[in-house]
């Protein structure tokens, strides 16, 4: 399954005029070929091996200190031969000391950084591979060896870290067991928080790549611990962040809205609704503001009728008769709502979010607005925040990047808005109006997907604008 799709995508990466370079022989021990896959062979290996670089330069041996600043584009062979000898590293197993395996676990963690320029290439060679099920036994170890625990924790995160076939592969691995035992450890020494923070970006990275995943998070009862945890973590602001995202990342699956309403005064709580114990520097960071925005969007906005829990401050502030719609306006109000505009128009621009130091994508922003506009009472507060304009700007971006998914959620978005009769009015009046059609059915026509071009249709359709 993804571990063969996996394969398939790595030698796709292989550059087309490297020559092949000799097999390389992996000497693994009774344990490590345990845990390799059924499917791959030791042949199938070195093959792999060939495949994933020209001839390795002899300076990028395994004991040089690599990092994801250190390689350049110019650096793609010699960075695939220190992927090659860490997947051996680290698949030997008790062939090799801990010293060793967790210098390579590192070393794959650096490969598939985000900043690495072949980091998809690294990701897809190292699942095909097999290496996250021995870095799935080494997290699953952290009471033998608390380093290598760390450092497997830290290159699964990145192994699965926009990578949907990874993410897959890893939630099959034990990986997702192994940090669900480890998040609910309560030691406080400084490796084990570090480890447990580790642990808290694998769950996160993978729920985010993909949502097939979910599932099994939510069976591993990990995400009960998320929001125990972040009930009591009052002085723990990274700890928090973390939580928070995870949450987010879970919170776009339409399945998951209604198991997640417990979340919501707790969300609540990190965007100042109620205030946070613990003192003056203990408040939520920019990071986990902008997640907890979007999230509580994802969660309350499609539906009127949601009535969770309040703070006991907010009830007491409001009517206990108040309408569905007034409660709404106490979750998700206009200052949220200008804030997801605020983020989208970065994310349109190709920019961070300066505040939060966060590179957002055009898609989760605008799937956030999306679900607020379901609802008949936020429609018209989203047209004053300027919504439209930001969508019709995040959609033009996701045409010009190829971006399937952005242009899903941006079309999906202004569909909603154009049901109200003044969001009909500013998507087909004057300049704005002029820019939105126009951008409708050019994805209508080029959409990068069947589902960008449905529902650009579609608003076009509510609209009575031609195709």
């Amino acid at each position: 399954g993804a571990r063969r799709a996996a394969a398939r995508e790595a030698s796709r990466f292989a550059p087309p005029s490297a020559e092949a370079s000799p097999a390389t022989e992996l000497v693994l021990s009774p344990r490590a070929a345990a845990t390799m896959p059924a499917a791959l062979s030791f042949s199938r290996m070195s093959s792999l091996s060939s495949q994933m670089s020209a001839p390795a330069s002899p300076a990028c041996t395994f004991d040089l200190a690599w990092s994801s600043s250190q390689l350049t584009r110019g650096a793609v062979d010699g960075g695939a031969g220190v992927l090659r000898e860490a997947v051996a590293g680290v698949l030997q197993g008790d062939g090799g000391s801990r010293e060793a395996r967790c210098r390579a676990a590192e070393t794959i963690g650096n490969l598939c950084f985000r900043s690495c320029p072949d980091r998809t290439a690294n990701q897809m060679a190292a699942i095909a591979a097999g290496v996250d099920r021995a870095l799935a036994a080494m997290l699953g170890a952290f009471a033998l060896s608390p380093s290598e625990a760390l450092a497997a924790a830290k290159a699964l995160a990145n192994i699965c870290d926009k990578c949907s076939l990874a993410a897959m592969s890893v939630s099959q691995s034990g990986a997702l067991e192994a940090a669900g035992a480890l998040v609910r450890t309560r030691n406080a020494h400084k490796l084990h928080k570090q480890t447990r923070e580790e642990c808290w970006t694998l769950l996160r990275n993978v729920a985010d790549a993909n949502a097939v995943t979910h599932d099994r998070l939510w069976d591993t009862g990990v995400v009960a611990d998320a929001l125990t945890q972040l009930a009591h973590a009052s002085k723990e602001r990274r700890l928090r962040e973390l939580i928070v995202s995870f949450v987010c990342a879970l919170s776009y699956s339409g399945a998951n809205r209604a198991r997640l309403q417990p979340a919501v005064p707790l969300l609540l709580v990190e965007l100042g609704g109620a205030g946070r114990p613990g003192g003056a520097g203990q408040g939520p960071t920019p990071a986990t503001e902008v997640h907890a925005t979007i999230a509580l969007a994802n969660i309350v906005g499609p539906s009127e009728e949601f009535d969770p829990p309040l703070s006991r401050a907010s009830s007491q502030s409001s009517d206990a008769a108040s309408s569905a719609p007034e409660r709404a306006e106490l979750l998700v109000g206009r200052a949220r709502m200008q804030r997801l505009v605020d983020l989208l128009l970065c994310a349109a621009d190709g920019q961070k979010e300066l505040r939060s130091n966060l590179h957002i994508e055009v898609w989760k922003v605008a799937a956030a607005i999306g679900h607020l506009a379901v609802a008949d009472s936020n429609k018209r507060r989203l047209l004053a925040v300027g919504a439209p304009e930001a969508l019709v700007r995040g959609l033009r971006s996701a045409l010009s990047r190829g971006d399937a998914l952005g242009q899903e959620r941006c079309c999906e978005a202004l569909w909603h808005l154009a049901f109200d009769q003044e969001g009909a009015r500013l998507l087909t009046e004057g300049g704005p109006g002029r820019e939105a059609l126009g951008a409708l059915r050019q994805c209508a026509a080029d959409g990068s997907s069947d589902g960008a071009r449905e529902k650009a249709e579609g608003a076009l359709f509510v609209l009575g604008g031609d195709l």
